[in-house]
């Protein structure tokens, strides 16, 4: 049977049971958007003191200059040279991280060597930019080049890579590398 107006409701009669009044379901509520918020403003914080979200500090003239981009790709392809790319921690830490090592060989279209390449490259890391290295090169001979940097963590790396001959023409190479 349900209780008639006026009735009080089961459980709460006058002999001092509990009763949820304005004040419960105001606290409540306070309570549970004040959670809300502070688990937002919390991960917000975390958000932008990680990572600025930018991986191209001239996106607009980049967009620009994407058809100059998409001739280098095609010149770079009517080259017909390939790259090997292996890389490894080479040691035991140092201050600052391990050292790591990248051996690019580089063939052309026949199978031969390329040799004469000046090389620059660079280690991205994921999520931190400020954890970016340079890598140094020399060339090992017989079309491989060897290249150095203390590495801060383990992570997929993105390797940014640019061979140039003498004559100016750059080829680039990019891959990750996973290292552990």
């Amino acid at each position: 049977m349900l209780p008639v107006s006026g009735d009080p409701l089961p459980g709460t009669g006058a002999a001092g049971g509990f009763r949820i009044t304005g004040r419960h379901v105001l606290a409540a509520m306070l309570v549970f958007f004040g959670i809300v918020i502070g688990v937002n403003v919390t991960f917000v914080h975390l958000a932008l003191s990680s990572w600025t979200g930018l991986t191209d500090h001239q996106s607009y003239r980049s967009g620009i200059s994407w058809n100059r981009t998409l001739e280098r790709d095609a010149a770079q392809k009517a080259l017909g040279w390939t790259a090997a790319v292996d890389s490894r921690f080479s040691g035991d830490a140092v201050a600052g991280g391990r050292p790591f090592e990248v051996t690019v060989t580089i063939r052309d279209r026949d199978g031969h060597p390329v040799t004469g390449l000046a090389f620059a490259g660079e280690a991205r890391h994921p999520v931190l930019e400020i954890d970016d290295r340079s890598l140094t090169f020399a060339e090992a001979g017989g079309g491989v080049y060897r290249g150095t940097a203390v590495l801060p963590s383990a992570a997929d790396w993105e390797l940014m890579l640019v061979a140039t001959r003498p004559d100016g023409f750059e080829y680039r190479i990019e891959t990750v590398a996973a290292v552990r």
